[in-house]
């Protein structure tokens, strides 16, 4: 469902994300990563990004706090990071 809402809007998953938090409320600031400056454009383009209410109750669910688990690193790698 992320692909195909960043599909429709010929935008990245990165940008739907942003655009997400951006609509979080004011207390909620988006604090991408970029691993390179041209990154930054499209990170800044989020910002003129129209969701719809449909758009927000799919990505709602999507990024609901229940619905990531796991750990962020692979199991085999956890003792070599000292976790």
């Amino acid at each position: 469902p992320l692909d195909d809402i960043a599909a429709s809007k010929d935008v990245s998953l990165a940008q739907i994300a942003i655009a997400w938090l951006l609509q979080q409320g004011d207390e909620v600031i988006p604090i991408p990563g970029m691993a390179r400056r041209t990154h930054l454009s499209e990170n800044v383009a989020a910002v003129d990004i129209d969701l719809s209410d449909e758009d927000l109750s799919l990505l709602n669910k999507i990024f609901a706090l229940d619905a990531v688990a796991g750990t962020r690193y692979p199991e085999v790698q956890l003792p070599s990071l000292g976790l």
